[in-house]
C-alpha cells in the first residue's frame, strides 16, 4: 500500500502517481493522462498513511489529490476484473508478458534481482483490451476492483524521512463510519458552540481567544492578591503563614515566596483538590531547623513526596485529610519551638 509519485521524465514533463499501487500519469499542469496500477485488499484498513515522493507535493497543490480519488473510484465502479498471474522466471510466458508492458511503457519486472529463480508473480487490472496496470507483488488483493467500494484520501502531511510526504487515506466501509463519526462530532460542536459547521472553526477560535484573555485576567487578579497579602505579612510580621489553595495557584504562589523570601516568617501553602489528582506543597523559611525538622514532619503526616535544599521544601501528596493536623503542628511548633510531646 503505497502512494509513490515516479520522478518527472524530461521532454513532455509526466510524473507518475501510484494511490495504492494504482498508478496515474499526469502532466506538470495536473491533467490526468493516464491511471494503471493495482489495489489490494489491505487498503480497506484506513485511515493509513502511506509514503510518496516530493512531487506529490506539487499534485496536492494543483488539486491531484481530488483527481487521484476521482479517478481511483471511476475504476471502482467499473468493476474492473484483478487477475493473478504466475510465470517462472525465463519463461516465454514472461518475456511476452515483458514486452507487452513494455511497450505501455511500464516495465514488468523493474528491481527484480537478477539472480532471481522461481515464481513470479504479477497482478493485472483489467483485460489485455482495458488494460489499467500489471505489476509484481506477492500481497493479497480483491478479485474485483468493485469489491473496495470507495476510496478516500484525506489529507497529506510531510515525513519524518526526507524527501517523503504522507498520505491519509480510508476505503471501503471505513469511509461510511468515518463520515458517521464526523457527523456525530459536527452535531455536538453546534450545539457546544451554538453555530451550525459552517462557523465552528470561527467559533471555536473565537473562544480560544476569550479563554485565553480570562486566564490572563485571573493570573493577574492572582497575582495583586498575593501582592496585598505580602504586604499584610510584612506589617503584621507573624512567626508563620499557612494557606491552602484550592485551585493550583501557581502565580499566587510564586510571587508569595518571592516577595516573603527575605523575611523571617515561614510560609506553608498547599494547592489542589485531592479529587482531582494530587496536591503540591511548598514550605519556606528563614529557619533551618524549620526545613530540616517541621518539613520531614509534615511530609510524614501528609504521605508526601518530595525534597529540597536551602530554605524550601517541595512535595506531592495524595490526600487533604490531615491538613488541619498540619497546622495544629505548626502551630505547636512555633510555641514551643521543639517537635516533641506534641502529640500528633
Amino acid at each position: 500500500m503505497v502512494v509513490v509519485v515516479g520522478g518527472v521524465g524530461g521532454g513532455g514533463g509526466v510524473g507518475r502517481v501510484h494511490f495504492a499501487g494504482m498508478p496515474m500519469v499526469a502532466n506538470r499542469r495536473g491533467v490526468v493522462v493516464k491511471n494503471r496500477g493495482n489495489m489490494t485488499k489491505s487498503g480497506m484498513d484506513g485511515p493509513r498513511a502511506v509514503s510518496t515522493s516530493p512531487m506529490i507535493d506539487l499534485f496536492l497543490d494543483t488539486g491531484m489529490l481530488d483527481q487521484v480519488e476521482q479517478a481511483c473510484n471511476e475504476a471502482v465502479k467499473n468493476h474492473i476484473d484483478v487477475l493473478t498471474h504466475v510465470y517462472q522466471a525465463g519463461s516465454e510466458e514472461l518475456k511476452a508478458a515483458s514486452s507487452r508492458a513494455e511497450a505501455l511503457g511500464r516495465p514488468l519486472t523493474r528491481g527484480l534481482p537478477d539472480d532471481h529463480v522461481g515464481a513470479i508473480r504479477v497482478i493485472q487490472i483489467g483485460t489485455e483490451n482495458n488494460e489499467i496496470d500489471n505489476n509484481m507483488c506477492c500481497g493479497t488483493h480483491v478479485t474485483n476492483l468493485s469489491q473496495l467500494q470507495m476510496i478516500k484520501l484525506l489529507y497529506s502531511e510531510k515525513s519524518k524521512k526526507k524527501g517523503k510526504s504522507l498520505v491519509y487515506f480510508l476505503v471501503g466501509d471505513r469511509v461510511n463510519q468515518y463520515i458517521s463519526q464526523c457527523f456525530s462530532r459536527e452535531r455536538e460542536l453546534t450545539g457546544v458552540l451554538n453555530g451550525g459547521p459552517e462557523y465552528h472553526a470561527e467559533l471555536a477560535e473565537k473562544a480560544l481567544k476569550h479563554s485565553k484573555q480570562d486566564q490572563q485576567t485571573t493570573q493577574n487578579l492572582l497575582k495583586e492578591i498575593a501582592s496585598l497579602k505580602v504586604t499584610e505579612l510584612k506589617a503584621n510580621k507573624p512567626k508563620f503563614y499557612s494557606v491552602h489553595r484550592q485551585e493550583s495557584d501557581m502565580d499566587f504562589c510564586n510571587v508569595l515566596l518571592f516577595e516573603m523570601a527575605e523575611e523571617a516568617i515561614t510560609i506553608f501553602i498547599t494547592m489542589g483538590n485531592d479529587k482531582d489528582g494530587p496536591c503540591s506543597l511548598v514550605l519556606q523559611s528563614n529557619e533551618e531547623s524549620a526545613i530540616n525538622e517541621l518539613g520531614k514532619k509534615i511530609m510524614d503526616m501528609l504521605g508526601a513526596k518530595g525534597g529540597g535544599k536551602g530554605r524550601r521544601l517541595n512535595g506531592k501528596f495524595v490526600s487533604l485529610s490531615k491538613r488541619n493536623d498540619v497546622d495544629n503542628l505548626i502551630k505547636q511548633y512555633f510555641v514551643t519551638n521543639t517537635l516533641e510531646n506534641l502529640g500528633i
